[in-house]
């Protein structure tokens, strides 16, 4: 990997955006955005993530004293019927979400909102994969409950680590279910004149 330019910035708090970027960045700082996730009457799954991914990005560009950067922002729902399935309040939401998801396809979205400093623009890139579960059983649902990997996971489930054992199927990138489809992202700012790997 080559030493880019600039200074590469997460905007997250998550842990597996930051392994799914230095899968092809060595060197990046993390700053966690500090923002409400509430959801607006009447706004769609897109339109919440795309919100909160660009929240995120200026929330987190005001903490910046340096030139020359990029920052990197996402925000992953999983939505079913165009109702989003947040992160759930406790162990009976949790269970509520799943129960509902099981037998069916639902779509993990996520956002991403880029700035690059100097070009005075900001990239946007949206990206869907179809996710189909299992169908009900209730012994895979308690086992699961009770690990508590539930927390803190949008849809209450975590597709990178025991969550795996719902899926049927998966259709789109696998990435942009654990919450950052990276290669695109890559793809999209090598395509705009920037190549930071």
């Amino acid at each position: 990997m080559s030493e880019s330019k600039y200074k590469i910035i997460l905007a997250s708090s998550s842990p597996r955006r930051e392994d799914l970027l230095k899968k092809y960045i060595d060197n990046f700082d993390i700053i966690s955005p500090n923002i409400k996730e509430d959801i607006l009457e009447n706004e769609t799954p897109i339109e919440y993530t795309k919100r909160l991914s660009k929240e995120k990005a200026l929330e987190v560009q005001q903490k910046i004293n340096t030139d020359n950067y990029i920052i990197i922002a996402a925000d992953t729902i999983v939505a079913l019927d165009n109702v989003i399935y947040n992160k759930p309040k406790d162990i009976n939401d949790a269970k509520r979400m799943i129960t509902t998801l099981m037998g069916r396809k639902h779509t993990v979205i996520t956002s991403v909102c880029i700035i690059v400093d100097g070009l005075k623009t900001n990239f946007k890139l949206i990206d869907k994969t179809y996710v189909t579960f299992i169908d009900y059983d209730e012994g895979l649902l308690n086992y699961y409950l009770s690990v508590n990997e539930y927390i803190d996971k949008a849809g209450s489930y975590a597709i990178q680590g025991r969550g795996h054992i719902f899926i049927k199927k998966i259709s789109g990138d696998y990435e942009n279910i654990v919450g950052l489809p990276i290669a695109k992202i890559l793809r999209k700012l090598k395509s705009n004149g920037i190549d930071i790997i």
